[in-house]
């Protein structure tokens, strides 16, 4: 009985212990699929999906987007400043029409010049023979008062002359010359081109072959000659201060005055001329208290529409 009661026992014993090793052996199947699945979602969520690929996409999106702004900027900048550099050249092509309009002799630019070379060049077609007054070290121009007794700038009573109000004579310029006969000058000066603004002028204030300045307000407030034409109807009388006359751009102040076949007195008060839309002219119509006729240089007469010829009778040119 004894020995049965043993061998129960150690039956039992064998199955409990066949038990625990059963279970123990399942302890890590279940820890290996663990490790599966750690692995598997490693692979999924990480820093492979979150990380580099979203943020890394999202920076560089981000600088790539400020770097287009930032040009974007830059750009609308420069474009200002072309825009700046276009108006200028626009300004100096539109200056060079609008200034013919205003006289030019013989190219697109009014102006005066003297066959001695006292006169001021006009556009590209006559040089500048004199240097003009000199001027303070900031650039300024101080022009003395007329000298003369008379305003009387011409006649014409001894062909070609054109008085200086601070002494002296020249003459008026124009291409081809003017034929003078019984004190009365014709001025024929055709367009040779679509674009030419052809004129006429002479300097006012030259001494000894230098273009120089008169300050007109001393004794004048207006100038007066007896005009007519054939075929011009309408014309701009125009004073070029000294700066203008050097520049040559014809950027001088100007009146459109109407003239007709029959010779008639005009009278352009001084302080009706305009500045003009460009060049030198207009840089100092913008300073304070500029006033062109106290920097007077020359006088031009010319035609206001491109390609239009010039054909006038002139005579009695007076400051008064």
């Amino acid at each position: 009985m004894k020995t049965e009661r043993q061998a129960a026992l150690l039956c039992l014993l064998f199955c409990l212990a066949w038990h625990f090793v059963a279970c123990s052996s399942n302890s890590p199947t279940t820890s290996g699929g663990a490790t599966g699945s750690q692995t598997t979602g490693s692979q999924t969520t990480g820093s492979q999906t979150t990380g580099s690929t979203t943020t890394g996409t999202s920076s560089q999106t981000t600088g790539s987007t400020g770097a287009g702004t930032g040009s974007a900027t830059a750009g609308s900048a420069g474009s200002t400043g072309a825009t700046a550099g276009s108006g200028a050249t626009t300004g100096a092509a539109s200056g060079a029409a609008t200034g013919a309009a205003s006289g030019a002799s013989t190219g697109t630019g009014s102006g005066a010049s003297s066959g001695g070379g006292s006169g001021v060049g006009t556009g590209s077609s006559t040089g500048m023979g004199g240097t003009g007054a000199s001027g303070s070290s900031s650039g300024a121009v101080t022009c003395g008062p007329p000298t003369v007794a008379t305003g009387l700038i011409s006649n014409f009573a001894a062909g070609n002359v054109s008085n200086q109000l601070v002494g002296g004579s020249d003459t008026w310029y124009s291409v081809p010359a003017p034929m003078v006969t019984a004190g009365v000058a014709h001025f024929a000066v055709p367009a040779t081109a679509a674009n030419m603004y052809p004129a006429i002028s002479t300097v006012i204030a030259a001494k000894g072959g230098v273009v120089g300045c008169v300050d007109l307000t001393a004794k004048y407030t207006s100038i007066s000659f007896k005009i007519g034409s054939p075929t011009n109807t309408s014309l701009l009388f125009e004073i070029t201060s000294l700066e203008t006359a050097k520049a040559q751009d014809g950027s001088g102040f100007r009146k459109s005055f109407a003239l007709s076949s029959t010779m008639a007195p005009v009278t352009i008060m001084l302080s009706d001329l305009l500045p003009p839309p460009f060049g030198v002219g207009l840089t100092q119509s913008m300073k304070a208290g500029f006033n062109v006729a106290k920097d007077a240089a020359a006088i031009v007469l010319g035609v206001g529409a491109a390609g239009t010829n010039l054909d006038i009778m002139l005579t009695d040119v007076t400051f008064q």
